[in-house]
């Protein structure tokens, strides 16, 4: 098998038609699926099986469906300007999209403790006493900055019990404690450093910050924990530029497409749909000149002020559209993924 890299290229530069659809294929099924698989399960534990209809959790399939419909765009995108160098590293772009898909995810289930280690992880860069950096394994390590430029000390383990120890001191000296409307955070990594003596691993020191600040909104998986095994940097929690909605075109072929679709099928995929940014789908498409209010009024045989009203709630979760629509769960996610399993088959001919 060639390397996914050397595919794309050569997807990039075909000029037939059928040559470029078997090669999009490949990169999207041989290359990525494994990759936003292994991330889906490394990131959230979610598994989905190769067809993509197994799982053993109600949103695997979606944040899968929703990563490969990002990188569809992206390779669209390029196809479209033929810029070879848009993808430096196909499998890391691959990761990136999979890992923000699932930070995105994680941020609406724990928003305070998404907030909290994109906090932390700021803190610890930007402090002259503090640093981060990556550890054996991949693993993100942190600590006092002089532990990094010396690299004597060795990575702490922490058990429970001594966790908790670290965790009743913080309390007993106030530096958490009810009522404290901002925690002096400096002080508290200060004080958890010198107890432990040495570097630890920044989920450990998450962890322990958010049970002392009884942050209880904890994600199965870290939000800021790397790929095992990837061999890269940090990535930034924040959506990157080039995941968003790339272009008018895309938009337009993407809107044909639904409007052949039947009518609840249509209607779910739109009051899905957002971009990076969180923007609804009804939005996008009237920013773009796609659609006047209208037009949309008369597609969806809604009065101004029942669009105007879904507009607003739009993105909507599953469990939402399965009430709005008065259909189970099960039948949206079905209609969903069957959706969009047509968009990727037909705007990648176009």
């Amino acid at each position: 098998m060639r390397d996914a890299d050397s595919v794309l290229h050569a997807y990039l530069h075909s000029t037939d038609e059928t040559e470029q659809k078997r090669l999009e294929n490949e990169l999207l099924q041989a290359y990525a699926a494994p990759i936003v698989r292994r991330t889906l399960k490394q990131r959230l534990d979610f598994y989905i099986d190769q067809s993509c209809r197994g799982s053993n959790h109600a949103d695997a399939a979606d944040l899968y469906q929703e990563a490969m419909l990002r990188l569809l765009q992206k390779l669209s995108e390029l196809r479209s300007k033929q810029d070879a160098n848009g993808i430096n590293d196909f499998g890391h772009y691959v990761v990136r999209i999979a890992v923000n898909t699932c930070n995105e995810y994680l941020r609406d289930k724990a928003p305070e403790r998404s907030s909290l280690n994109h906090n932390l992880r700021d803190l610890l860069t930007r402090h002259r006493d503090f640093d981060i950096w990556k550890g054996e394994n991949n693993s993100l390590v942190c600590g006092f900055a002089a532990w990094k430029k010396g690299r004597t000390e060795s990575v702490r383990t922490i058990t429970p019990e001594r966790s908790d120890g670290i965790i009743q001191s913080l309390r007993r000296s106030g530096l958490v404690k009810q009522g404290l409307q901002r925690f002096p955070t400096g002080k508290i990594l200060s004080e958890i450093f010198e107890q432990v003596g040495g570097p630890i691993e920044f989920d450990c020191l998450a962890e322990m910050v958010a049970t002392a600040l009884m942050i209880k909104d904890l994600p199965r998986e870290s939000l800021d924990q790397n790929d095992e095994g990837s061999g890269l940097e940090p990535i930034d929690a924040g959506p990157p530029p080039d995941a968003q909605i790339e272009g008018r075109e895309m938009l337009q072929l993407m809107w044909e497409e639904l409007r052949r679709m039947p009518a609840i099928q249509r209607n779910i995929v739109c009051f899905k749909f957002s971009d990076h940014s969180g923007e609804n789908f009804f939005k996008l498409i009237r920013q773009a000149g796609i659609a006047t209010l209208k037009q949309l009024t008369e597609e969806f045989s809604l009065t101004r002020e029942e669009l105007a009203e879904i507009s607003k709630q739009t993105p909507m979760e599953i469990e939402d559209i399965a009430r709005h629509f008065g259909v189970s769960r099960q039948q949206v996610s079905k209609l969903l993924h069957r959706a969009v399993i047509h968009l990727l088959d037909r705007l990648t001919k176009k």
